[in-house]
């Protein structure tokens, strides 16, 4: 499991459709179906851009079995299973594993703020409650933890922890943690997806390729095999979209463009609200300007 990769280049963070507050699964079909067909063939579920605070342990129960029966044998599907707590974290993986995903997503313990012995301890459970290789996540923005080089050197240590997921928006940071382990660290920042990749990252875990997969996959691929000015070139390019894929909270501003391009519905779970009209104008002058409207 160490020596393989969950996945390498691409992954989007999918958006979790709805239609009068119901999961639809029409929509999440055309969804993945066109992640496929952009040649991304990682999907995440139910992490943060798919409203996964959100969600009941049923729903997410449904959105992994229903994506496991139907595209098990055509992506590598990750289901997001991080909660605030263990316990919730506990279920929501051992639910996972009898569903058909490839691999676990787990954010580190939000509002809580554990110790760095107490988020070794929260993985140590997850790693024993499953044979199914786990990606951690931090996003200090949201969770107000930042995992420090050393914890995750003794993170990356336990048997079927394999990527982490690094949305801490400090490249340096990166650095220390691709020096600390060899285990894959991906990219969840869409603007700095090429500059970790640079220094040894694997790929990255996107929301802007919700729009646009194959321009994202193409980045990472040229990423991969050392063309730096074709990664750099798209990287560049995608930039002004990215900055209004988050003006407001994601994912309220890309589940409005995909709903702008007829994927899915315009429908947000509260706390999450409509964007501003502010936001809209930014982002139609934006996803005209990279040819998507």
């Amino acid at each position: 499991m160490k020596n393989t990769p969950l996945f390498h280049q691409t992954a989007t963070a999918l958006i979790t459709p709805f239609t009068n507050g119901k999961i639809d699964f029409a929509a999440l079909s055309r969804l993945i179906e066109y992640q496929l067909e952009g040649g991304v063939k990682t999907i995440v579920l139910c992490g943060t851009t798919g409203e996964s605070a959100t969600l009941t342990p049923s729903e997410k129960q449904s959105l992994f079995s229903f994506a496991g029966a139907e595209y098990g044998n055509h992506a590598t599907l990750i289901a997001g299973c991080g909660t605030c707590d263990t316990m919730g974290s506990l279920a929501l993986t051992h639910m996972a594993s009898a569903s058909g995903v490839h691999g676990i997503l787990a954010v580190t313990p939000y509002y809580n703020k554990p110790s760095a012995e107490g988020l070794y301890q929260h993985y140590k459970a997850l790693s024993r409650a499953t044979d199914l290789p786990i990606i951690v996540y931090q996003v200090p923005g949201r969770t107000g933890i930042r995992i420090a080089a050393d914890l995750w050197k003794r993170l990356s240590a336990l048997p079927n922890i394999v990527g982490l997921k690094d949305a801490g928006g400090d490249i340096a940071m990166s650095a220390r943690y691709l020096n600390a382990s060899d285990i894959p660290v991906y990219s969840g920042n869409d603007d700095s997806i090429v500059p970790l990749m640079s220094i040894g990252g694997m790929g990255c875990i996107s929301v802007i390729s919700n729009l646009m997969p194959a321009r994202i996959q193409a980045m990472t691929e040229a990423a991969e095999a050392g063309d730096t000015a074709k990664a750099a070139k798209i990287q560049l390019s995608i930039l002004p979209l990215v900055d209004a894929l988050f003006s407001q909270t994601n994912p309220i501003p890309v589940k409005w463009a995909l709903s702008r391009l007829g994927f899915c519905r315009a429908d947000w779970r509260l706390p999450l609200t409509e964007p501003s009209e502010e936001t809209k104008r930014l982002l139609e002058r934006e996803m005209e300007a990279a040819d998507l409207l």
